[in-house]
């Protein structure tokens, strides 16, 4: 049995929190939180065309990754920090390893919205 191995980098789940603002309390502003969580992943490739079918969608995809599995889990729209850059999930799912090992497969893309961070 061989253990899968993480280190192509680092992401910080965020959580999208609202604050409502002093000049305008209807219309809150939406800043991203980064929880305490860091988590290690391994980069997939992304063929030609993933890439396209993206495109044709308006979407930039920016990473594939795969990460231990992760009991909160991620959904579309999440908002996850590598390298202090911002990427959005656009699908996760659950993937297994030929050793029978779950592991969360994300897709990120470009996000449509770049959030204030709030530490």
């Amino acid at each position: 049995m061989s253990v899968p191995i993480y280190m192509d980098g680092v992401l910080i789940p965020c959580e999208l929190v609202s604050s409502p603002t002093e000049d305008s309390p209807d219309y809150p502003r939406y800043v991203i939180k980064p929880k305490d969580t860091k988590i290690w992943f391994r980069a997939l490739s992304i063929y030609d065309r993933t890439r396209l079918n993206f495109q044709n969608q308006d979407l930039e995809i920016t990473m594939k990754i795969r990460i231990p599995y992760y009991e909160d889990g991620f959904h579309s729209g999440d908002v996850v920090l590598i390298k202090d850059t911002q990427m959005s999930v656009f699908n996760a799912s659950i993937a297994w390893t030929k050793d029978g090992l779950r592991e969360t497969e994300l897709t990120l893309t470009k996000p449509r919205t770049i959030y204030e961070v709030e530490t």
